[in-house]
């Protein structure tokens, strides 16, 4: 696997991750006598933090590799760099203080969670989800001009002969049975 096949493969894991983290700490809020929902969503915003910087490392190294193919603009690729950077450091503040959070849960060893701590992480969340988001849809921009503000819708032609359809006929020999 490449640098390239890397990034695809792991930059969907913060993105996805994040907004896993939303609903668990939600939920985490209404359960504070059961700290285990709020553990598993500490558990995925750590998760997030490190595929961010994984999706990260191989993002600088694919840079350099998709910038020199045909049809695409290094302006969309920068732009996604710097969302990207931005999510990545965002997810790492998030998971630093996730954790901080988890070991001082574990210390305290309260009978209910302090309504600040997932409310805290709930509202840390929903900002690294907004940077989240933007960093994904800047990166689909680098390939996928269908999703750009200057796409031309009037270039596209659609075929509505619904007719039209190609089948596959196999001929099958019963004699051989």
């Amino acid at each position: 696997m490449d640098t390239i096949q890397l990034h695809l493969l792991i930059n969907h894991l913060p993105i996805v991750g994040t907004y896993l983290a939303l609903p668990l700490l939600l939920f985490a809020m209404f359960r504070r006598k059961e700290p285990g929902v709020l553990i598993a969503a500490i558990i995925v915003l750590l998760l997030v933090g490190i595929g961010s910087i994984i999706a990260a490392n191989s993002g600088e190294e694919a840079e350099d590799i998709v910038e020199n193919l045909p049809g695409i603009s290094e302006e969309f690729v920068e732009h996604h760099e710097h969302k990207a950077e931005l999510a990545t450091k965002l997810s790492v503040v998030v998971a630093v203080i996730s954790l901080t959070g988890l070991l001082w849960l574990l210390k305290s060893k309260l009978d209910v969670v302090p309504i600040w701590l997932p409310g805290l992480l709930l509202v840390l969340a929903l900002i690294l989800a907004v940077s989240m988001a933007s960093a994904g849809h800047s990166g689909g921009q680098i390939r996928h001009t269908e999703i750009r503000a200057d796409f031309d819708t009037s270039t596209i032609q659609i075929d509505d002969d619904s007719d039209h359809v190609e089948k596959d006929h196999h001929e099958h020999d019963d004699d051989d049975d």
